[in-house]
């Protein structure tokens, strides 16, 4: 019976080992998934202000389009550059997680 609580200490200590690694290796797939949503972010908005850019000088040419079609589309390119620099995508190329911990609601 002496070895007992001996051998109780240990498993309690592997238990604690294990759900640590579990705990470490569940937050290096969240971190890495947040990464990939901000780099795909981050092409979704370079692309689409290049292209809302090239968009916006066809349709500048266009000379039967109401002047707020043109607005719009004009714009477009300046949306996507701040959405780029906004601080959720920036937070992800500074290494930091741009996901708050414990947020109720957030994915």
């Amino acid at each position: 019976m002496a070895g007992r609580p001996h051998l109780l200490g240990e498993n309690i200590r592997m238990n604690e080992k294990e759900k640590l690694i579990q705990e470490i290796e569940s937050q290096s797939e969240a971190d890495f998934n947040g990464g990939r949503t901000n780099h795909l972010s981050e092409l979704v908005c370079s692309y689409g202000a290049i292209v809302a850019s090239f968009l916006a000088a066809i349709l500048a040419g266009v000379s039967s389009l109401p002047g707020v079609v043109v607005a719009t589309a004009a714009a477009l390119p300046g949306l996507f550059t701040a959405l780029k620099g906004s601080s959720i995508f920036a937070a992800g190329r500074n290494g930091i997680s741009s996901r708050p911990q414990n947020c109720v609601g957030w994915p």
